[in-house]
């Protein structure tokens, strides 16, 4: 191989580095005011466990509402100056947290500070993706997905070690730190060029990639199933006498899912999305059917293992998988579009499996929710597989 196909394929450009370890700390920031917001609502503002669950929920909702409207923004400033904008208004937002116990307005701050995640990611996403080489992308975006991994498993411990001694404002003071840390990381990055604004007026296609929505589904639908457990493993392992297991479930998942992305990316990169996708969701499957009959705690620790692998893959090859035939443009359209699907799948998904749980119990919501992954890998083969396996195979007909 040449020097010059060598550098058109590198991995570790500025961008890349910059990029994972910037989602790395805006992902920390995610998951310590997600996992926190709930306990300080309650611990400290005294208020009900439904007030808090909005308040929570509001964060969510704003990342949703801005994938949905700043998409194109993001394409036509370029993610640079669409990410360094955002976390900055993002790290005024934390520190009005500080300024404030006032429930409306925390309100108003958790919406505007989702808004500026949600920017701030699909433009971190959309940066490092297009800068990724296209016979690599798999196992770039596994490795950039690396700082998903360590932020998901950090992030709800050091929150949950603040909240155990009331720390309530050191959380906040950590979240502002790993805002200002992702903000001056993206500072750094080279800047990419933004594309020309097209329309004014409202299109649907300015906020949402046709082409990805089969694989947003799917994205839905598995991780709706996945949001039971993350939402209620907790209680459910108590409640069978299994809580010490239950509380390392998902060192379990991180586990898996770290080894995925180091390791396992490429293979969507030489084999395509089916032997990438497959074994994982039959594993993912075989696992929610474990923990819904679980008997000892190993059983539960081998089910977290092998829940890990679908999660870490179709999170990688469904990256990859929407921007593989569309334009570098519109790779912001489409990574917001999937992220609007992934995000409503942890929004609406506790909802429901609450409302399972308490009509059914947490067994049968397990169980339910293991038949929900069985229609969505149906769905997946019907959707994607079939019609992936058939192009593949034309393509090598077409290279013979």
């Amino acid at each position: 191989m040449g020097w010059d196909v060598m550098e058109k394929e590198r991995l570790l450009t500025r961008n890349f580095v910059l990029g994972t370890f910037a989602c790395f700390f805006l992902t920390m920031v995610f998951f310590v005011y997600f996992t926190g917001m709930s306990m300080y609502c309650t611990g400290a503002l005294g208020q009900s466990s439904l007030v808090a669950g909005i308040i929570t929920g509001t964060f969510v909702a704003g990342d949703v509402v801005a994938r949905i409207v700043f998409a194109t923004k993001v394409a036509v400033a370029g993610p640079k100056k669409a990410a360094v904008a955002a976390l900055l208004v993002g790290a005024g937002l934390t520190l009005l947290y500080f300024l404030t116990d006032d429930v409306d307005l925390i309100f108003v701050v958790a919406l505007f500070h989702g808004i500026t995640y949600g920017v701030a990611e699909t433009s971190i996403f959309t940066m490092v993706i297009s800068g990724l080489p296209e016979a690599r992308r798999g196992e770039g975006i596994g490795y950039f997905m690396l700082s998903n991994s360590l932020a998901s498993c950090i992030g709800p411990f050091v929150s949950i070690t603040l909240q155990s001694t009331g720390a309530f404002t050191m959380m906040f003071v950590f979240g502002t730190l790993s805002t200002v840390a992702a903000l001056a990381l993206m500072a750094s990055s080279v800047p990419i060029p933004g594309v020309p604004a097209e329309s004014k007026g409202f299109r649907m296609s300015d906020h949402f990639e046709r082409s990805s929505l089969k694989v947003s589904l799917i994205v839905f639908i598995m991780f709706f199933s996945y949001s039971g457990v993350l939402a209620f493993v907790a209680p459910y392992g108590e409640s069978i006498g299994l809580g010490w297991y239950a509380s390392i479930f998902f060192i379990m998942v991180s586990i898996t899912t770290t080894f995925c992305r180091m390791f396992l990316g490429k293979v969507y990169d030489r084999h395509g999305e089916n032997r990438a996708l497959i074994p994982p969701i039959l594993l993912f499957i075989a696992g929610m059917f474990m923990v819904a009959t679980v008997l000892n705690g190993p059983e539960l620790l081998v089910a977290g293992l092998m829940i890990g692998f679908m999660v870490a893959m179709l999170n990688t090859v469904a990256q990859a998988l929407v921007v593989r035939d569309i334009p570098k443009e519109r790779y912001s359209v489409a990574i917001s579009t999937l992220c609007i699907f992934w995000d409503l799948a942890f929004a609406v998904g506790p909802l429901a499996h609450g409302a399972l749980v308490d009509n059914l119990g947490y067994s049968e919501n397990f169980l339910i929710m293991g038949c929900v992954a069985v229609a969505g890998f149906v769905l997946y083969l019907v959707l994607v597989g079939v019609p992936g396996a058939r192009m593949r195979r034309s393509e090598e007909r077409v290279n013979e």
